[in-house]
């Protein structure tokens, strides 16, 4: 058996909380130690000695229905698991004729443990931490990761390395199963623990005697102890994908069942020529597959599948790899099979399956053997050693997808063949283990459990069947009750009322067919209680058939009395029911009268009246008046159940069927009176009603008019518009009959003759009651004589004096009414019907408050307060005041001063300002969103709902975007005259100012904006933070605007100014004060709003639903929208990069330093919206974040996006939604593509650059891209300068060649600055220069032409495309910088020297070609 609990640490500690905990009996005595070992003293139920020897006691204990004592000394363990993911067993012997619980103590040598431990965490033997293979958890990028699985080679000790045992998650799964050894049933226990990490271990294990029996034996070494259970642990772990606030449910699966994925491998086992009964023994354990079925609960429920199903088994690689199954096999022997290790299941179910394949020395063998080597003993602190072994790896298999639906509760029958899951739809749903398809469900069981019954019937006449009929029990919790069906298809056998404490525990027992599956209910776990009993769940042979289906009937011989009597009285019901539906078959209310009194069936009787009740026919087509018929066939079954009462006896009163139909004429005898007071009311009523007197209206009546007037100009509609119109004709009885509920425990359900019988309400649906209640309290609006008929009807209903019930019930009703019938017909009416009515009630619900201190009549304040219809609800609740002020104001003089008016009074009016304040807003900003739902009193104090930080700034937006703006506007209305607050005793005579406020809502931007002007003027509308100054907190408001307008540029993201807008309101949050605040802010703009953009632009829309493409799509194909988004969203990047967070910071934590304010409603307090930004606040990785700006630098320098796929750390994950909290990973050639992308960069900077002429050496984009990648600064600035002079464009950079020759590298650029002199001299001294100078080179040095020429043709020019038709002169200022910087830099001697040469050079012909110039001049 296994259930759910609390346990609390068995050593003193402090790890407590939820457990699992299971009992088993030792069922293998060789392995216990002697009876009379260590015994402490019992542990006796504290039952008398009369109590002992009464049979029916013992007959009740949980011991003797849970368990069969077979073995002469048997022991029973204790299973706990616990959260800090511990298992502790505790060992009692038992003794069978008493029994009486005995605690066994296990004892290692001197020390004496009270509990044993089998599964310790983070333990090692002593040879495990000698060959303990080193952690290989290093992170690795999804494409390194890729890479390593294609790789051929696998290192040895990954297979063999030793594993420490330490689970997370706690203890979610204990369970036990039968698996089948050496022809025999063994039970074994599946342990699994949250994080999919599970043992399997046979339960002998758990039996401390059976280790101390070992402990004390001679050869009690490592080996033995291997061996001592005759079978190997097993561990295995399934391999989830990250599941973060999620609970994830392991059951594990008795019986192996191939999955539809992984067909059985096409290889054959290689057969042993002469096997050994050991190797027979070693097949059966070897090689086995697991399986697990895995459900979620939680954040990750969603993206979860409804159910998965986890296994060991090869999924793919028998169908992909074909050829080379045998070859791999042969590989995983050489490095041992881990699957012969048994791996433990806590959380999910696993089953195996043997698979039989070459005999190898296993891995437990080897461990073994090595401990044997170094004569290791057995260590009693690690039990089993195989636990610290690397698991069985278990993966995805079949899945079930059926969102919204979630698993609660799955249990898998013993024969491991179908799974019962339940849900929270309240379905019970029969899962085929082999096909992993759902092939039976069950509807209506919430809440609900299930177990299994086995019954063992003999198959000699039919082999084919099995030994064992499988029955499903489900218990639901909500209906309180317990049904048990035959599987797969049959019926069902058995129902058991219970009460609301039962529970069912689930048993094993011994039979002749061996174990089968029992259950029991507790009918209470309340200590001392009368109903704390333990009951069998037990059905005669002839329930366990079940009632006959249509199927199972044709079956039966033709002249079976069962079978004429059945289709007989089936004939007859179905007979009535034609008659009573919608058909052409013409017939009266007589022939339905006849066929009723040929109906027999005590049962059929009380379907039948649901039937007759409930159909239209009788007074539609058939013309029946009313409840006539229903009060004749009431009649008529009362005269048949004085029948079966008298012939039954006193037995007949407990018969299930003669109770269910004295409950139903009771019943309908109740519906038919409480009909019958409304029907004379409607058939006798007088249309031509008098008008009633009116009185003068309350203060808060004319508000209340107010508000109906602004609601109907604001939303351009009418508050009638919903009503439900009065009905002319009288109510037929079929629907009033269907809008009444009978008890649903109706067994257990209370018959006060007193009041009328039982309670019966009405409908459950709002649709229904509304019809109905519109002419059950239609005498109310009528004349004051006719108003005691709606406490007639009520008084037969038996719910006469249930005043919560009937006062919700009118506040449903008067909020339906047309404000004309409300005010003229009831609020402005004196002495009107409804008032007298609800002040009769409101008289011991005043006298109740006082004594309670609750608002009087709170039904109908709480209806008030949940109520969304904001207008009828204010007239409603004005209604209510009055009536409470008028019953208070005569009782405090009748009971001197015991009731209060005003304090009856007070309640009610704060509701009324509450109202007001709910009207005020959903009016102020009509047509926008205000929350998660509808406002309402309820909805707002829930605190989760609504921000009113968001409501103020949403009201700011409406009038500019403008931050500047804004701030000077809060300001004014912090020290304005005009503010005051409406939920308090001030706001009660200038609800005129806020009704007119309001009209802002119709108005257009422009007029709006006026109130930036005249905010505070009495005349103007003013501004919604001169009604909620206490709420006037700068960083909030700011704080939400920033939302706001990112969401509205996520529907119009064409207008980047509202996205700009949205910036300026984040950067004036200060980082330091609010520094979670501005954190969250951050990240929230960049994941929700910039960060899919930039995605769907780079891959594509495939994996971004955030945008719509056809809106988003065009925008790509506009330059200045993309250069424009480039810059914000590098923007959004610095800021992020701005905060940074200590070790030590909780960065979810929230925390404000403004004071709470509960003197105001709503009160100022935590906003939820910024609350729960915050919670889901993260760390940034900085590798993350400079990739992202990596990325966004080249896009500006580059459009080429294969370039950037090589230069950019984990490109292809860039702007997914984790990628800001991954680390990027970098691949080995990253740094060279870098390199050159740079370069290519500055070449073209360069190229591009026209003027005007630099006056420093700043670089932009480049220059931040190059510092990201950490390049020397130095070296990009020489590139630039040099490029500048390849390019020819000498005059711009020359000055600033002068100012930053400390920026640059000088012996680079005079290196290659010499190279770019010599190219462009040896061009003008060449055949294709325009300039003719040959009448100068012979005044020119020829060696030093030689060199120059020789040095033009070595070079490599520094970019394509340069020019070397530059004026001579340039190139010559260009030499003498070059000499100056040489000088400065202490550039070697010769080098100068070959400058000052060049530097000659091109002055000779400068100066040839000046003189030139003047001859030909002159």
């Amino acid at each position: 058996m296994h259930r759910s609990g609390s346990a609390n640490s068995l050593d003193g500690g402090s790890e407590d909380g939820d457990a699992f905990y299971g009992q088993f009996d030792s069922s293998r005595d060789e392995l216990t130690m002697d009876e009379s070992s260590h015994q402490e003293s019992s542990l006796e139920p504290s039952l008398t000695n009369s109590e002992r020897q009464d049979p029916s006691v013992v007959t009740s204990t949980l011991m003797r229905g849970g368990m069969s004592l077979r073995a002469p000394s048997p022991r029973l363990a204790i299973i706990v698991g616990t959260r800090e993911n511990r298992v502790i067993s505790i060992e009692f012997s038992i003794k069978p004729d008493s029994l009486v619980l005995e605690r066994r103590k296990f004892f290692v040598g001197p020390e004496e443990r009270t509990y044993f431990e089998p599964l310790p965490s983070s333990r090692l033997t002593k040879v495990q931490q000698k060959s303990k293979a080193p952690s290989k958890t290093t992170r690795r990028s999804s494409l390194t990761h890729s890479l390593t699985h294609s790789s051929s080679s696998l290192d040895s000790s990954s297979k063999k390395g030793v594993v420490p045992f330490e689970p997370s998650g706690g203890v979610t799964t204990l369970v036990a199963y039968n698996l089948w050894r050496e022809g025999r049933p063994r039970t074994h226990v599946w342990i699994s623990f949250g994080d999919g990490t599970a043992i399997r271990l046979h339960h002998a294990g758990f039996f401390p005697s059976v280790w101390q029996k070992h402990l004390e034996s001679e050869n009690s070494d490592l080996q033995l102890a291997q061996k001592v259970l005759g079978e190997p642990l097993v561990k295995w772990k399934a391999m989830l994908p990250p599941m973060p606030d999620s609970t994830v449910t392991y059951i594990p699966l008795p019986k192996y069942h191939p999955s539809p994925l992984a067909p059985f491998p096409a290889w054959k086992r290689p057969e042993f020529d002469h096997p050994t009964a050991e190797d027979e023994k070693l097949d059966e354990y070897q090689d086995e597959v697991y399986e697990a079925a895995v459900y979620c609960s939680g954040a990750m429920a969603d993206v979860f599948p409804t159910l998965a199903f986890y296994t060991s088994e090869d999924q793919f690689e028998s169908r992909i790899h074909n050829d080379n199954l045998l070859e791999d096999v042969q590989e995983e022997e050489e490095y041992g099979i881990v699957g012969s290790v048994i791996g433990g299941i806590f959380g999910s179910v696993f089953g195996s399956s043997i698979t039989k394949k070459n005999s190898s020395p296993d891995l437990a063998e080897d461990v073994a053997k090595a401990a044997a080597d170094d004569k290791e003993s057995w260590d009693p602190s690690v039990p089993f050693p195989d636990m610290n072994l690397d698991p069985v790896k278990l993966y995805a298999g079949y899945e079930i997808h059926d969102p919204p639906r979630q698993i609660i509760y799955c249990t898998i029958d013993p024969e491991g063949d179908l799974a019962a899951i339940a849900d929270t739809l309240g379905r019970v749903s029969l899962v085929d283990l082999a096909t992993k398809q759902i092939i039976r469900m069950w509807k209506g069981f919430r809440d609900s459990v299930c177990h299994w019954i086995q019954y063992p019937r003999s198959t000699s006449e039919t082999p084919w069947l099995k030994n064992k009929v499988l029955y499903l029990v489900i218990h639901s919790r909500q209906r309180k009750v317990i049904e048990v069906y035959r599987t797969r298809h049959g019926p069902r056998v058995k129902t058991i009322q219970v009460g609301r404490d039962a529970q069912l525990i689930s048993s094993r027992e011994l039979t002749k067919e061996g174990y089968v599956s029992n259950c029991y209910i507790v009918h209470s776990n309340v200590p001392h209680s009368p109903l704390n009993k333990i009951q069998k769940i037990e059905f005669s042979e002839s329930e366990q058939t079940g009632n006959l289906t249509s199927r199972s009937r044709s079956l039966l011989p033709p002249d079976s009395p069962h079978h004429k009597s059945a289709q007989d009285a089936a004939m007859k019901l179905n007979h009535l029911k034609q008659l009573l539906d919608e058909t052409n078959v013409e017939c009266e209310s007589g022939d339905v009268f006849r066929a009723l009194e040929n109906i027999d069936s005590i049962e059929d009787l009380a379907t039948i009246l649901d039937f007759v009740a409930k159909a239209p026919t009788l007074e539609g087509r058939m013309g029946v008046e009313g409840s006539t018929f229903q009060k004749l066939a009431v009649s008529y079954c009362e005269q048949k159940l004085d029948e079966a009462i008298s012939a039954g006896g006193k037995e007949a009163e407990s018969n299930p069927h003669i109770q269910r139909l004295a409950f139903k004429i009771a019943y309908y005898t109740q519906i038919s009176a409480a009909y019958d007071a409304l029907h004379r009311y409607e058939v006798q009523r007088d249309e031509s009603e008098e008008a009633l007197e009116l009185a003068a209206p309350s203060i808060w009546s004319v508000e209340a008019a107010g508000w109906t007037a602004a609601y109907e100009k604001i939303t351009k509609r009418l508050v009638d518009d919903d009503c439900v119109e009065s009905p002319k004709e009288p109510l037929h009885f079929h629907s009033f009959a269907a809008a009444c509920v009978p008890p649903k425990d109706w067994m257990e359900a209370v018959y006060d003759l007193k009041r009328g019988g039982y309670k019966v309400y009405l409908s459950d649906s709002s649709k229904t009651r509304k019809e109905i209640l519109v002419r059950i309290f239609k005498p109310l609006l009528g004349d004051v004589f006719s108003f005691k008929v709606v406490n007639q009807l009520f008084d037969a209903l038996g719910i006469g004096k249930d005043y919560d019930y009937l006062l919700k019930c009118f506040g449903e009703w008067f909020t339906s009414l047309s404000v004309k019938d409300s005010t003229t017909k009831s609020i402005f009416a004196k002495d009107s019907p409804a008032n007298r009515w609800l002040k009769e009630l409101a008289v011991p619900q005043i006298q109740k408050a006082a004594e309670t201190d609750t608002p009087p009549m709170q039904s109908l304040y709480d209806y008030c307060s949940s109520s969304e219809e904001l207008v009828r609800v204010f007239w409603l609740a004005t209604l209510c005041r009055e009536v409470v002020y008028q019953a208070s104001t005569e009782m405090e003089d009748e009971t001197y001063g015991k009731v209060s008016k005003d304090t009856s009074v007070g309640s009610w009016d704060s509701l009324l300002r509450k109202l007001r304040v709910c009207l005020f807003v959903s009016l102020r900003l009509y047509g926008q969103q205000l929350g998660a739902c509808p406002i309402s009193i309820k909805a707002v104090e829930k605190g989760d709902n609504f921000s009113v930080f968001e409501w103020l700034a949403r009201d700011e937006l409406s009038m500019t975007q403008n931050n500047d703006e804004i701030i000077s506007l809060e300001n004014a209305c912090r020290i304005s005259n005009h503010s005051f607050d409406p939920s308090k005793e001030e706001g009660d005579d200038r609800f005129k100012v806020l009704q007119k406020s309001c009209f802002s809502s119709a108005l257009s931007e422009d007029e709006r904006a006026e109130y930036l002007v005249d905010f505070d003027d009495d005349d103007r509308l003013g501004a919604m933070l001169l009604f909620m100054k206490p709420h006037n907190i700068p960083d909030m408001l700011v704080a939400h605007r920033t939302l706001l307008l990112a969401h509205r540029w996520g529907k119009n993201p064409a207008d980047l100014t509202i996205l700009h807008s949205a910036l300026v309101a984040l950067k004036s949050i200060d980082p330091v004060e609010h520094k979670r605040i501005a954190s969250s802010l951050r990240l929230d703009i960049w994941q929700s709003r910039v960060r899919p953009v930039y995605r769907a632009l780079l891959m594509g829309f495939d994996d971004v639903q955030e945008v719509s493409q056809e809106i988003v799509a065009p925008l790509f194909h506009d330059p200045e929208w993309v250069k424009a988004l480039n810059e914000i969203a590098a923007y959004v990047l610095d800021l992020l990069a701005e905060i940074k967070w200590h070790e030590s910071e909780r960065i979810d934590l929230w925390d404000t330093d403004y004071d709470e304010d509960s003197s105001t409603w709503p009160p100022v307090g935590d906003c939820v919206v910024l609350k729960r930004l915050v919670k889901r606040n993260r760390a940034i990785f900085e590798s993350a974040l400079d990739a992202h700006r990596m990325l966004l630098k080249a896009l500006k320098l580059s459009k080429n996006i294969s370039s950037h796929s090589q230069c950019i750390p984990s490109f292809y994950d860039l702007f997914t939604p984790s990628m800001m909290f991954n680390n990027a990973v970098s691949h080995p050639e990253e740094e060279e593509k870098q390199h050159s992308f740079l370069q290519e960069a500055i070449v073209t900077y360069a190229r591009n650059y026209e003027g005007p002429n630099l006056e420093s050496l700043s670089l932009g984009e480049v220059e931040s891209l190059a510092d990201l990648w950490e390049f020397d600064m130095v070296n990009v600035r020489t590139l630039f300068l040099l490029s500048m002079y390849e390019f020819g464009k000498d005059n711009i950079v020359d000055e600033v060649l002068t100012k930053s020759a400390s920026l640059v590298s000088v012996q680079h650029f005079c290196d290659d600055g010499v190279e770019i002199i010599c190219r462009r001299l040896d061009y003008l001294m060449g055949e294709e220069s325009p300039f003719d100078v040959s009448n100068v080179i012979g005044s020119l040095d020829a060696d030093m032409c030689d060199w120059v020429r020789e040095k033009a043709e070595e070079s490599d020019p520094l970019v394509d495309g340069g020019i070397l038709d530059v004026p001579i002169g340039s190139t010559h200022l260009f030499g003498l910088r070059l000499l100056s910087l040489a000088a400065s830099a202490e550039i070697a001697k010769d080098e100068r020297v070959k400058i000052h040469s060049l530097i000659v050079l091109s002055g000779t012909i400068v100066k040839s070609l000046e003189d030139e110039t003047a001859s030909s001049g002159t």
